[in-house]
């Protein structure tokens, strides 16, 4: 799911670019598991981690080229 909303977000930076339109901020995705979050923001492979979906790996490098920010989102929350 996660890979295909930042293939999308991609695809609308794209768009915008083509039409003179330059994204000036990120764009935010919004998870409820903070493991995947960790994952994704964090660059360093560890043994439990190397056979990790190559979504994981496609979402890592969209925030490390700034492309989108992540953030936590607790659904469990009734407030």
């Amino acid at each position: 799911m996660a890979r295909s909303t930042c293939g999308e977000i991609k695809w609308i930076f794209h768009i915008l670019k083509e039409t003179g339109i330059e994204a000036t901020i990120l764009a935010k995705l919004w998870c409820d598991n903070q493991v995947a979050l960790h994952r994704a923001s964090n660059s360093v492979f560890h043994e439990r981690t190397k056979h990790i979906e190559t979504d994981c790996h496609f979402v890592r490098d969209k925030v490390r080229d700034g492309l989108i920010t992540t953030g936590i989102i607790n659904i469990y929350d009734p407030a």
